[in-house]
């Protein structure tokens, strides 16, 4: 068993433990790790690097500028998030549109249906400040 952190816009999102066989099932960019490395005290650039201390809980980690920056009004959040929400989206859609040519050996149903849910995501939360509350649809399971 491995261990390894799944990798999105520079922030840990998971941290998995599974075979090397296994890890192409998750989404995301996907690296090996130590035992050591969480999503709550770490980031990726150029390695991994521990998270400085946040001075204020009303914020988010930049990881090109490496420094916490404040969110500002909760308007700001939430226009934040859903921008964040929109971002994620956009990449899992890209992610799957292989699903959708004729010769794609996946149940195409289930994949539109996975498919369908993310394009409504944005459209089901009309005030969210953190986009760790979302609730993702799950991709259908190879054959």
């Amino acid at each position: 068993m491995n261990k390894y952190a799944v990798i999105e816009n520079g922030l840990i999102i998971q941290t998995i433990t599974c075979p090397a066989s296994e890890i192409d099932y998750y989404q995301g960019e996907k690296i090996q790790c130590d035992s050591g490395v969480s999503s709550k005290t770490h980031y990726y650039k150029n390695g991994f690097k521990l998270l400085p201390e946040r001075s204020d809980s009303n914020s988010y980690f930049d990881v090109d500028l490496e420094q916490w920056i404040p969110l500002g009004t909760e308007q700001e959040q939430n226009e934040l998030a859903l921008a964040m929400i929109r971002d994620k989206r956009s990449k899992l859609l890209s992610d799957s549109d292989w699903t959708q040519v004729a010769d794609a050996p996946v149940d195409k149903q289930a994949w539109q249906a996975y498919r369908q849910a993310l394009r409504d995501l944005p459209s089901n939360y009309d005030t969210i400040t953190n986009i760790n509350d979302v609730e993702w649809p799950v991709p259908p399971q190879e054959m």
